[in-house]
């Protein structure tokens, strides 16, 4: 392996990158409430009606805020994280327990990104033995190269990773705005066993919800409810399929054969508007989100 790879190695996967990023990036929850907040600022504030006529549009943008919110604060976490490094990683002559140990030889040797800490050791050298600007960095440049390269990269890879977690995050804040609260939430399966009660109504509900961003193969691992004994309780498969922030594209991969399997498992599938009239508009099986809130979860509540 030569040291560009090693030094892309150190940076991405679960490397140096991630760390920073763990530490600098708040989660999901906090940044779909921002982008709630920012939605209601732009638009106006959310009610039971402006979810029911529009919860389709309403969730794609509440999406489309989030995304930008993250990619905002994940480039500028991309454009500090050398400096990060050398503010807290990179040791300048002083030998740290935490990341240095002496080698069998005798002679020591860095334990936390050794490359990394090579690589700015070499800059250092550099930067201390010459005052000529031009000189210093015409070798310095170039040794940057790797890390600023890796760091790119990274940066584009995980443009569409985001907004999976956070699926889960604005349907339950949309539950909120239509007028439902959650009053318990366990884990079941490869879902959540939510228990809802709606306010104007006095009426509540359980209902079963499993969070996928696309129908991929794996789908079929969401087609069970765990420890929910009561069949009667509805289930729900909620996909953000056919949004372009989950998929490279806007196609869909609901295929009829997926439906199918997923109406004998007894569950209902979720998806965008465009989805539904495009692709599954007669299929009983397969609602939109607006079909969800207008229509499905009022009709689910029930006196106790």
């Amino acid at each position: 392996m030569n040291l560009s790879d090693e030094i892309a190695n150190e940076l991405q996967g679960s490397g140096f990158l991630e760390e920073v990023k763990a530490d600098r990036l708040p989660d999901s929850t906090i940044l779909t409430e921002a982008a709630l907040d920012k939605y209601e600022k732009r638009h106006g504030s959310l009610n039971p009606d402006v979810i029911d006529q529009q919860a389709d549009q309403v969730l794609e943008r509440l999406l489309e805020l989030e995304q930008e919110i993250y990619t905002e604060r994940e480039q500028r976490v991309y454009r500090e994280a050398l400096v990060v490094f050398l503010q807290q990683k990179y040791d300048t002559g002083q030998i740290s327990l935490q990341s240095f140990k002496t080698g069998s030889t005798g002679g020591g040797h860095f334990t936390e990104y050794p490359r990394l800490q090579d690589l700015f050791t070499e800059l250092e050298e550099i930067y201390e033995s010459t005052d000529d600007f031009e000189e210093a960095f015409t070798e310095i440049l170039p040794l940057l190269y790797p890390a600023m390269d890796a760091i790119s990269v990274s940066a584009q890879q995980s443009r569409r990773k985001r907004a999976g977690s956070s699926l889960r995050s604005h349907v339950e804040n949309l539950l909120e705005k239509a007028g439902y609260t959650i009053e318990s939430l366990q884990n079941a399966g490869n879902g959540y066993l939510y228990q809802l009660y709606r306010e104007e109504t006095g009426q509540e509900a359980p209902v079963y919800i499993s969070y996928l961003t696309t129908l991929r193969d794996r789908f079929r691992q969401s087609l069970t409810d765990g420890s929910i004994n009561d069949d009667d309780v509805p289930r729900f498969i909620v996909t953000g399929a056919g949004n372009s922030i989950f998929t490279s594209s806007r196609r869909s991969n609901v295929t009829d054969q997926k439906v199918t399997e997923i109406a004998n498992e007894g569950f209902t599938l979720v998806v965008f508007n465009a989805v539904k009239q495009n692709q599954h508009s007669g299929k009983e099986s397969v609602i939109s989100y607006t079909e969800l809130f207008q229509n499905r979860l009022p009709s689910l509540m029930k006196d106790q």
